[in-house]
C-alpha cells in the first residue's frame, strides 16, 4: 500500500501540471495578421511612460521617429496613475506596444 502511495505522490503533481498547461494552451488566442507578411507599410507603435520619464522618452522617441519609417506615439501618464492606466489597457485588450517600466 505504501508503494502505491509513493507512486501517486510522485506522478500526481506531474500529471496535474501537464493537464493545467494543456488547458491554458487551449485558451490561447490565435494571432491574426492584418496584412500579408512582406507587404506591411509603416507602423505607428504606441508607448506608455510616466511623467517622470517624459523628457528622456520624448528625446528617444523623437530621434527614432526622425530616422525610421515606423513611428512611436508616446502617451504620458502621471506616475500616480501609471499602474491603473496600464492595467486598464491590458484588461481591455489594447495594451501599448512599448512600456517604459522602472521597478526601482
Amino acid at each position: 500500500m505504501e508503494e502505491v502511495n509513493m507512486k501517486t505522490r510522485y506522478w500526481l503533481p506531474i500529471v496535474s501540471l501537464s493537464v493545467l498547461l494543456l488547458v491554458l494552451a487551449g485558451c490561447a488566442v490565435p494571432v491574426q495578421q492584418s496584412q500579408p507578411a512582406g507587404e506591411a507599410g509603416p507602423v505607428t507603435m504606441t508607448m506608455l511612460t510616466r511623467d517622470s520619464n517624459e523628457s528622456v522618452v520624448r528625446v528617444l522617441a523623437d530621434a527614432w521617429n526622425e530616422s525610421h519609417d515606423n513611428q512611436i506615439e508616446v502617451t504620458v501618464v502621471p506616475a500616480s496613475d501609471f499602474v491603473t492606466k496600464f492595467g486598464t489597457m491590458l484588461a481591455s485588450g489594447s495594451p501599448p506596444d512599448i512600456v517604459a517600466v522602472d521597478l526601482i
